[in-house]
């Protein structure tokens, strides 16, 4: 077997071109990229102002906040509950018990208050019999009606007119 040559390396001075090159690169390269960082934080730092002034702006010309929701005594929120609850009754239901079963009565007019129950029905009878038993009718509807009043019997040119009051069970 050969032995391998021995190699001594001994540093000297030579400068190249490319060594000089390739140093002049690197510096350029570092200075760009220097350069553009400076400028973006200097972009960022300007945008971060503009938007603080931004925010003092709309803070200035913003509507002010509502004052919070004062809470309602207990008597208020009851009141409040039953009032809504008037309103959401069973609307149907309660057309479905004034309307006469009868071709000899027509309805003119219903007027019911939901804030406090009362209805007033308005009609028109061939009888003051028929208008009668109509009323009774409504007052036996105890599920739906109650303190039912036949308030007015009113001969007409096209019959009997007829006015009943009631109250709406809660």
């Amino acid at each position: 077997m050969k032995s391998l040559p021995r190699l001594y390396w001994h540093a000297t001075r030579r400068t190249s071109v490319r060594g000089v090159l390739l140093l002049g690169a690197c510096a350029i390269t570092i200075a760009a990229l220097w350069y553009v960082k400076a400028s973006l934080d200097k972009q960022l730092t300007e945008r971060e102002v503009q938007l603080d002034r931004m925010i003092a702006l709309a803070a200035r010309h913003a509507p002010p906040r509502p004052a919070p929701r004062k809470v309602l005594s207990p008597a208020a929120q009851h009141q409040l509950d039953r009032q809504i609850g008037l309103l959401n009754r069973d609307w149907t239901l309660l057309s479905k018990r004034i309307a006469p079963d009868s071709r000899q009565i027509s309805l003119l007019g219903m007027d019911v208050d939901p804030a406090t129950g009362s209805i007033h029905v308005s009609g028109l009878a061939d009888s003051t019999t028929i208008a009668n038993i109509y009323a009774r009718s409504l007052s036996q509807q105890t599920a739906v009606l109650r303190q039912v009043r036949l308030l007015q019997l009113a001969k007409g040119d096209d019959g009997i007119r007829f006015e009943i009051s009631a109250q709406w069970n809660d």
